[in-house]
């Protein structure tokens, strides 16, 4: 190893690098080279409380090396601060420290704080791109340990559950999750669930069919004519090349509004994500549904809509980023009576993006934004007179702060805004959302 000796600590039955060198500091002169000697000194001891002062100080004083960066990062997983140790981890790969090794640590981080996808990834590169043998069997049976490995005898838990419940309050209350769009210029409070429960027919988490039920509710204490639910029942079938992971999948929707049936619908989704690099990501997907009303009072948006999403995700300094855009198609029946004609065949353009800051190991705040232009196809016609094609600009923001209560619990807040601009006067409306609530993962 370039960062001279390292050890290897079992920690809880997983295996953490440490790097114990102490050829980079000693270029480094007097107060400054002390406090990263006696912050060694301290590790070694398994003093993690004084170490961890120490390489803070350490780094006050302008120390910026990978030692420094690495080790104190090792203090930080010791003393279960594992956001800490992330950054720490980063920024030791940025200052020079050995690729496989950070990649190695930054997988136990994202282990311990439960993001078992994410240490996938990391566990996967190091396994695949790392020329240390010893290093690449660790990574290896982190990833049996996570379910990865090919022919793995160990037990994949069958069933897993996702559920929100959360208490809203909304000024202007919406069908937002209908083709429908209507609004209400009325406020109310609200109930929010939703339920997914997925089961691995085959194969793990990463190589196999699974199966999903989910169920989705806006419940208004006044204006429950505005209510919403949806169930979906889905297949789906999950498969990796290399570093390439592909999802294929049927799904089909069942959807109401207030206590009437509403639309049907049947979606084919196809999806491949690729690690372009050790932190970056991307995903591209196309969904394409047929929509089969259940109701004659909404015929006119029988038929098809395409969406094509590309989405970035990476990570830099303990935070998460995303950029997406999404080109959506619809060939609908669209809507005609008499001399009455009203367009409901859509293109639109998306963009979002997202930044999650992790604040501590248990806090976390997310920002969040997306622009939507749409453009109907055809214009539409009033009492035999024609007007002008709808066009609609829609912008929207919403800030998430979640609290990690344990394990399976977190506790959420989240505000949202949506502005609607539109050529049709009715079309356009401001709206603000207040929610409160828990999530659980089983």
């Amino acid at each position: 190893m370039s960062q001279g000796m390292v050890l290897l600590v079992r920690i809880g039955g997983l295996l953490l690098l440490l790097g114990m060198s102490s050829a980079p500091y000693a270029q480094s002169q007097g107060a400054t080279s002390e406090l990263y000697g006696d912050a060694l000194t301290a590790m070694r001891a398994e003093d993690y409380r004084s170490a961890a002062q120490l390489f803070a100080r350490a780094q006050t004083t302008g120390l910026n090396t990978a030692a420094l960066h690495y080790n104190y990062g090792v203090t930080l997983y010791k003393l279960g601060r594992y956001a800490q140790a992330r950054v720490e981890f980063m920024a030791a790969e940025k200052a020079g420290a050995s690729v496989a090794l950070v990649h190695y640590n930054l997988g136990l981080t994202s282990y311990r704080m439960g993001q078992r996808d994410e240490a996938r990834q990391w566990f996967r590169l190091v396994a695949t791109e790392s020329k240390n043998q010893p290093l690449t069997e660790m990574a290896q049976q982190m990833l049996v340990r996570l379910d990865e490995s090919v022919g793995t005898t160990a037990t994949v838990p069958l069933w897993s559950l996702i559920a929100d419940l959360k208490l809203g309050v909304d000024d202007n209350v919406t069908l937002e999750n209908s083709e429908l769009a209507q609004v209400t210029r009325l406020d109310d409070s609200y109930l929010d669930l939703y339920a997914a429960a997925r089961y691995q027919l085959t194969g793990d988490r990463k190589t196999g069919y699974w199966g999903q039920l989910a169920a989705s509710s806006l419940q208004y204490r006044q204006y429950d004519g505005y209510d919403y639910s949806q169930y979906d029942v889905g297949l789906f079938k999950d498969s990796v090349y290399g570093l390439l992971a592909t999802r294929v999948g049927l799904r089909l929707s069942h959807s109401e509004i207030g206590t009437d049936s509403y639309l049907q619908k049947y979606t084919l989704h196809l999806q491949g994500d690729y690690p372009y690099s050790a932190t970056q990501r991307l995903r591209i997907s196309y969904d394409i549904s047929r929509y089969n009303p259940l109701d004659n009072r909404y015929g006119y948006l029988a038929g098809l809509k395409g969406a094509l999403n590309l989405e970035s995700f990476w990570r830099s300094d303990g935070r998460r980023y995303r950029l997406g855009y999404e080109l959506e198609n619809n060939s609908r029946d669209d809507y005609l009576s008499g001399n009455n004609f009203t367009s409901y065949s859509a293109r639109r353009h998306e963009l979002s993006a997202s930044l999650t800051q992790m604040i501590t190991a248990d806090w976390q705040l997310t920002l969040g934004s997306d622009y939507r232009q749409s453009y109907y196809n055809d214009a539409d016609v009033i009492a035999g007179v024609i007007g002008g094609r709808r066009k609609d600009d829609r912008w929207r923001g919403n800030l998430e702060v979640e609290y990690r209560l344990n394990r399976h619990l977190d506790l959420i807040a989240e505000y949202h805004y949506t502005h609607n601009d539109s050529n049709v006067s009715f079309r356009r409306y401001q709206r603000n959302q207040y929610l409160l609530g828990l999530q659980g993962n089983f």
